[in-house]
């Protein structure tokens, strides 16, 4: 119509997948900067960049102040972080790696 001449192209809404994509892809690299220096499975405790840490405990990143994980799980050579319903699993390095 002459009235919508002006008017910019409408676009699609993007897409809820690539979205939750993305935003998994941050949280991973988030997790993935913390170092998992040791962990007491028996006693629910880790220690993750010098820190100990209990299960439910908030664990803040470095780069987001935003973000804040919770200890959700602690395994026999990994602990379990959760942000807003979404798992992520952060392993201990084999020594010499």
């Amino acid at each position: 119509l002459p009235s919508d001449l002006g008017k910019s192209v409408s676009k699609e809404a993007e897409d809820p997948r690539e979205v939750e994509k993305r935003v998994r892809a941050r949280l991973r690299d988030l997790v993935d900067r913390f170092s998992l220096d040791a962990v007491m499975s028996s006693g629910g405790m880790a220690v993750i960049d010098g820190r100990t840490y209990r299960a439910s405990d908030l664990v803040p990143t470095k780069e987001s102040e935003q973000i804040v994980f919770t200890l959700a799980e602690v395994r026999q050579r990994s602990v379990v972080f959760l942000y807003e319903g979404r798992r992520f699993e952060l392993k201990m390095t084999d020594p010499g790696h």
